[in-house]
């Protein structure tokens, strides 16, 4: 007989899968703190800690999101696109040749009306954010701020970095770039 910490560890790992399912977006993050053999302990945990520390105005250099690929438009398919539902497209490749991609992610979505859209997940500025076009999920991305949100079936999960300010965004597409959100780091989240 299993004792009782399966059953939490089980219960913990569907919980965990349950709201990846609900909340899908990709993000990017990374932070690089070199430490060397004669950096010490409390050098490396000041470099740390100094994310926390407000630092005076400076100009930022503002880059560019660096670009996700879009599957769907990136088609190696010769035709004409004949026919797609939510999570394939055919093609007329040739006299009666057809050709059908499928995709893991949905590329149309029911929205409450019981309506069917294609899915856009481009970013459109509203008032002082960016929200994803047309989705069965709406995104959240502030232009600067400290938190970001997901909405979905009622729900709401708000992400917000440990350090650093959302800032210094520019926008391409379907992802935000937050630039120099602390010393040498950038956050970019794509929807």
């Amino acid at each position: 007989m299993r004792s009782p910490w399966h059953k939490r560890a089980l219960s913990c790992f569907l919980a965990f899968c349950l709201a990846t399912a609900l909340f899908p977006v990709t993000s990017s993050f990374a932070i690089e703190i070199r430490r060397t053999p004669n950096t010490s302990f409390k050098q490396t945990e000041a470099a740390l800690n100094s994310f926390d520390e407000p630092k005076a105005p400076q100009e930022v250099l503002l880059r560019e999101p660096l670009p996700k690929e879009d599957i769907t438009e990136a088609s190696d398919i010769k035709g004409t696109e004949v026919f797609h539902d939510r999570n394939s497209i055919t093609y007329k490749t040739g006299q009666g040749e057809y050709t059908t991609r499928f995709f893991s992610d949905p590329l149309t979505f029911i929205d409450e009306r019981g309506e069917e859209h294609d899915v856009d997940n481009s970013l459109v500025q509203t008032g002082d954010s960016y929200t994803n076009a047309a989705n069965a999920y709406s995104v959240t991305l502030p232009r600067a701020g400290d938190a970001l949100s997901i909405k979905n079936e009622g729900f709401t999960l708000k992400l917000t970095p440990l350090f650093g300010q959302l800032a210094n965004s520019v926008v391409s597409d379907n992802t935000i770039r937050y630039n120099n959100i602390a010393e040498g780091v950038d956050l970019q989240y794509s929807v």
